[in-house]
């Protein structure tokens, strides 16, 4: 399944693996995954990123 960007009034297909992300469950095409439409904390950023995917993994089960 291909999925589609989620910014609003683009159709332009997400980026594979890095295009979805699993702090916001967002798919972003290659254009919408810069810092100026994504602000999630990149996994290298652990300080920022770990308590970033706890609040994610703790939204997917609420």
């Amino acid at each position: 399944m291909i999925w589609l960007c989620d910014i609003q009034n683009c159709n332009k297909a997400s980026v594979r693996i890095s295009g979805e992300c699993v702090l916001c469950n967002r798919h972003l095409c290659a254009n919408h995954l810069g810092p100026n439409y994504h602000t999630c904390p990149q996994w290298e950023a652990k300080a920022r990123y770990d308590p970033a995917a706890r609040k994610g993994e703790q939204d997917e089960i609420v």
